[in-house]
């Protein structure tokens, strides 16, 4: 029941590696929340997510990996599909 502020590192079909304001310990379950802008347009998409790695930063915020409960697809999550199939 808590949100914190994040910034991704990595992202593709099955993970996600992010900067987060607060640790999370392995086995938390999360709702990830990423932003997509394109063309003047921002949507913000939901993933549910399971953090798989995470190690304290110094001076504060950790780096965080988590695997996505379900693949993203080209038909539930287009815009993101599009962001990560242009960064490969």
């Amino acid at each position: 029941g808590w949100t914190c502020q994040g910034r991704s590192i990595d992202l593709s079909r099955n993970s996600i590696g992010f900067f987060a304001e607060q640790f999370m310990p392995v086995g938390t379950r999360v709702r990830i929340g990423i932003w997509i802008e394109g063309n003047g347009i921002k949507v913000l998409t939901h993933v549910g997510a399971i953090v798989t790695r995470a190690q304290t930063e110094g001076g504060g915020g950790s780096i965080i990996g988590a695997q996505f409960d379900l693949a993203l697809t080209p038909q539930g999550q287009p815009a993101l599909c599009a962001m990560v199939d242009s960064r490969s």
